[in-house]
């Protein structure tokens, strides 16, 4: 069985991502509800698809932010994009 942090995470292909100065907007077409992700958030959606781990050490390398806390951030990001039917993992 696959370790949950290295399972891959893929945006799925209907999802509409606009950048915008400071932000990343989603549009799920299907629900048309709107999601915002900040400057990491933007990063992780943009590296996806990835495993936790990889997620992790990309915040750790684009940001000021330790290992522990890109954990805990991509993780908790990940659980509110799979749950909002953004991304999947397998």
């Amino acid at each position: 069985m696959t370790h949950p942090t290295e399972q891959q995470y893929t945006a799925i292909p209907s999802i509409v991502a606009t950048d915008l100065e400071d932000e990343l907007v989603l549009l799920d077409p299907a629900t048309q509800q709107i999601f915002s992700l900040n400057a990491s958030g933007r990063a992780v959606w943009l590296a996806l698809p990835a495993s936790e781990t990889q997620l992790s050490q990309r915040l750790t390398e684009a940001f000021d932010v330790t290992a522990e806390q890109a954990r805990e951030d991509v993780s908790g990001l990940l659980r509110r994009l799979t749950s909002a039917g953004l991304v999947r993992a397998g």
